[in-house]
C-alpha cells in the first residue's frame, strides 16, 4: 500500500514537471505571459501601420459588421496584422483597436486568449510540432529530435538567423494522421525523421513543400488500405429475396390488383361509387377494414359536418362549434 501511493506521487510529480515544460516552452513561443513588457522592438512607440493593400482588405471586413458592432471584427483585423508584420507587437494592438474605434483593452483581451497570436517576434517559419498523447504514441518524440538536431535549437527558442522558430503543442486536430507538425498555415503528416528533415532543407532553400500526409496516403484513410467501398456499389435491390423486387414484385401486384378488380365487380351499386369499392375490397382482403365499414364519400362528408354557404363554415357535430373551414 505504502509502495503504490509512492508511486503515484512520484509519477504525478513527473507529469507535472513535464506539463510545466510544455507550457513554458509554448510561452516561449507563442506569445509570453499575459503580462506586456516594453522592448526595445515592442512598446507603443514601435512604428506599425497597415499596407495600402491590407486596409483595402480591412474596409471589405468592416463592411460585412453594421455600424455599433465593428468590435466583432478585432479576430480576422489581429490575424491581418500579424500576417503582415510577421507577429503582433503591441503598436500592432493599439492600430488594430484605432481601426475599430474601441478601447485598446478590449483588444489585448483577445490577443492574449489565443494562443494562434504571437506577441513575441518568431522566425519565418513557426514549427508547431504536437506531443500529445496520440501523436507520442506514434513516435512524435523522434520527429521533435529531428527537428532539434536539424536546427540546433529547442523547443521554445529561435535559429540565430531568424529563419526557424520551434514550440511543442497541444493536439492541432489531425490524429489519424500523425506525428505532424504544422509549419506557419501548413500541416505535414504521417511523418518520419527523414521527412521532416526533408522539409526542413526544402524551406532553407526558398522552396516550400506540398502540405498533407508524406506517407503516400490522399487524406486520412486506412494506412493498411480501403477497408470497405473497395469494389464498384452494388445496386438497388441488393440482398433482396428474388420473390419481392423487380418483375416478380410487379407480377404479384397485378395479380392482387385483378382479383380485386374481379371481386369488385360483383359489389352492390353503393358501395362501388368512385374508387371506394375497389379500395374497400383491397382493404378487406389484406385484414384491415371489416365488410361494414365501407362508407361513401358523399355520406362520410355529410356525417362528419354541415355546409354553410361560400364561406365554407362548417359545425363540428362533436364540439358544437362553428369554425372556419381552411
Amino acid at each position: 500500500m505504502f509502495l503504490s501511493s509512492v508511486v503515484r506521487l512520484a509519477a504525478s510529480q513527473a507529469a507535472r514537471q513535464v506539463r510545466g515544460l510544455h507550457r513554458s516552452a509554448a510561452r516561449a513561443g507563442a506569445g509570453g505571459i499575459f503580462v506586456h513588457r516594453d522592448t526595445p522592438d515592442n512598446n507603443p512607440d514601435t512604428p506599425f501601420e497597415f499596407t495600402a493593400e491590407n486596409k483595402k482588405r480591412i474596409e471589405a471586413i468592416l463592411s460585412m459588421y453594421p455600424e455599433g458592432h465593428k468590435q466583432a471584427a478585432t479576430i480576422p483585423v489581429l490575424d491581418l496584422a500579424q500576417r503582415q508584420h510577421g507577429w503582433l507587437p503591441i503598436s500592432a494592438m493599439n492600430k488594430v483597436a484605432e481601426v475599430l474605434g474601441v478601447a485598446p483593452m478590449r483588444v489585448y483581451e483577445v490577443a492574449t486568449f489565443y494562443t494562434m497570436f504571437l506577441r513575441q517576434p518568431v522566425g519565418k517559419y513557426f514549427i508547431q510540432i504536437c506531443t500529445t498523447t496520440p501523436c507520442m504514441l506514434c513516435n512524435s518524440d523522434s520527429i521533435l529530435e529531428a527537428i532539434q538536431n536539424k536546427l540546433g535549437i529547442k523547443a521554445g527558442e529561435t535559429t540565430a538567423d531568424k529563419m526557424f522558430t520551434l514550440i511543442e503543442v497541444e493536439c492541432l486536430g489531425a490524429c489519424v494522421n500523425a506525428p505532424m507538425v504544422q509549419i506557419n498555415d501548413n500541416y505535414y503528416e504521417d511523418l518520419t525523421p527523414q521527412d521532416i528533415e526533408h522539409i526542413i532543407d526544402e524551406l532553407k532553400a526558398g522552396r516550400v513543400p506540398p502540405p498533407g500526409p508524406r506517407s503516400g496516403r490522399f487524406s486520412c484513410e486506412p494506412a493498411g488500405g480501403l477497408t470497405s467501398l473497395t469494389g464498384r456499389p452494388t445496386g438497388p435491390g441488393f440482398g433482396v429475396r428474388p420473390d419481392l423486387k423487380g418483375p416478380h414484385l410487379k407480377r404479384g401486384f397485378r395479380e392482387q390488383i385483378g382479383k380485386c378488380r374481379s371481386e369488385a365487380a360483383g359489389l352492390d351499386p353503393v358501395s362501388q361509387r368512385g374508387s371506394d369499392g375497389l379500395e374497400t375490397l383491397c382493404g378487406q382482403r389484406r385484414g384491415l377494414l371489416s365488410p361494414a365499414c365501407h362508407v361513401g364519400r358523399r355520406e362520410r362528408g355529410q356525417r362528419e359536418g354541415e355546409t354553410f354557404g361560400k364561406g365554407r363554415r362548417v359545425r363540428d357535430l362533436n364540439l358544437g362549434q362553428p369554425h372556419r373551414g381552411l
